[in-house]
């Protein structure tokens, strides 16, 4: 799926690692300041992700698991290709539609 990178986002998180350390406390107040991501992220999928009963909450709830690849997306460490694709995989993952055959071993 093509993302546009919010690179106003980006510079916000980078530049607020630097300021505060590469420790976990700073990390994920860096990245979750404001919710600002996890809002991008949704403002462009939520009608994909409603789609397949992703709610706001369900949605925090993966993008918290991934916290440590936003951060290395916004220090230059990592592709936003590949930090959406492991967001996307864990949703695709976790709100797979069942059928009756995965009931049936």
């Amino acid at each position: 799926m093509q993302l546009p990178e919010p690179m106003d986002i980006k510079e916000d998180i980078s530049k607020r690692i630097r300021l505060c350390g590469d420790d976990d406390v700073c990390i994920k107040m860096a990245v979750w300041f404001g919710n600002r991501l996890p809002a991008y992220l949704w403002s462009h999928l939520k009608d994909q992700l409603t789609g397949k009963g992703v709610s706001w909450q369900g949605m925090l709830s993966v993008f918290s698991n991934h916290v440590q690849n936003a951060a290395r997306w916004a220090m230059g460490q990592a592709a936003w290709e590949d930090f959406i694709d492991g967001i996307l995989k864990e949703i695709d993952t976790r709100y797979r539609t069942r059928s009756i055959m995965d009931y049936i071993k």
